[in-house]
């Protein structure tokens, strides 16, 4: 295939390394993960504080949103990924080539650490609403690192742990996994329904497990706002528990490249089958045709047998009438 301005997987060469169609893919990556990153921060923050009676909703149409433009929006240059689990699984499957996917991780943290680092610069601070705040809400984590803590547990006592977190993250990254190669062809490129069902796998994620965890789904927006939470004074710093935003992602995008390898192996199978099946029935057909033509040859063969075993009998009796009819004129004359 061709190195164009329309994502497809194309294999990397020595001599196309740094192309600029490259290049172009990358960008559009970095901008792609900064936008949708930049967008949850605000909402889980700003949004959260601004609409307390309604977080998971705007937490969960402001991240569908997110990526439904970022994908129409950057999506037909880079493939749309904006996500280290999806570019892991890419590789995996062979969907992205790994020269793509390895540069799509880098950059999509460096487009997490581009948002966070907006958002830090915008975020305003007061003595009763300081930066660790705003970090509770914003950040991924479990027990006093997460929104349910700083929601929830003041007046309740409530929070979820570690097995909480790992299993949310690793249920609701193999939905948007899952939606993302679902939609896709096999080099890359996306079916028109792919934006919308990218944005609904995000969007119910995000509602279902902001509380669990912050709703990470994606190792770059965990990273991200972590780097910035190591920074803000929070009683438990983000970094320690970022591990479990890399791991349970990865887990469950390997799983649904596991999954998607399977099902084109089996569908391999079965086409290499019907296609046996096809030309064994067609060398029947031909073999049928066969015999019936020689059965015709035989046919033809016998008619022409008989056909000469009559013909000196009709040669006879035709001399024979003839004989008498020339013995009759000559009687006649005499």
């Amino acid at each position: 295939m061709t190195d164009n301005l329309v994502y497809t997987s194309q294999s990397p060469k020595a001599s196309h390394m740094l192309s600029p169609n490259r290049l172009v893919r990358v960008a559009a990556e970095f901008a792609g993960t900064a936008f949708i990153t930049f967008a949850i921060y605000a909402l889980s923050t700003w949004g959260t504080i601004i609409n307390s009676n309604s977080i998971l909703l705007v937490v969960g149409v402001g991240t569908a949103l997110a990526y439904g433009v970022a994908s129409l929006t950057f999506g037909r240059a880079s493939g749309g990924h904006f996500n280290p689990a999806i570019s892991f699984a890419g590789i995996l499957t062979g969907v992205t080539n790994w020269l793509d996917g390895i540069l799509y991780i880098v950059v999509q943290i460096l487009g997490a650490l581009a948002g966070a680092g907006v958002w830090y610069l915008l975020t305003p601070t007061s003595q009763q609403i300081q930066m660790s705040t705003w970090l509770t809400l914003g950040v991924n984590g479990f027990d006093s690192n997460n929104p349910a803590s700083a929601l929830l547990g003041q007046n309740t006592g409530l929070t979820f742990g570690i097995r909480a977190a790992v299993a949310v993250e690793i249920i609701f990254t193999i939905i948007v996994v899952a939606a993302f190669f679902a939609t896709v062809r096999s080099n890359g490129s996306a079916h028109k329904n792919h934006s919308i069902a990218i944005a609904g796998a995000y969007g119910i994620g995000a509602m279902a497990s902001f509380l669990l965890d912050g709703a990470g789904m994606n190792p770059a927006r965990s990273t991200g706002i972590a780097i910035i939470g190591h920074f803000g004074s929070m009683k438990v710093d983000p970094l320690t528990q970022l591990w479990v935003f890399w791991v349970a992602p990865f887990v469950a995008a390997a799983l649904v490249a596991f999954g998607f390898i399977i099902r084109d192996s089996v569908q391999a199978q079965r086409a290499e089958t019907e296609a046996a099946v096809a030309a064994l029935r067609l060398e029947q057909e031909a073999a049928a045709l066969e015999e019936d033509d020689d059965i015709d040859s035989e046919s033809v063969d016998e008619n022409d047998d008989i056909d000469e075993q009559e013909l000196p009998e009709v040669i006879i009796e035709t001399d024979t009438i003839n004989e008498s009819s020339t013995d009759k004129d000559s009687q006649s004359k005499e």
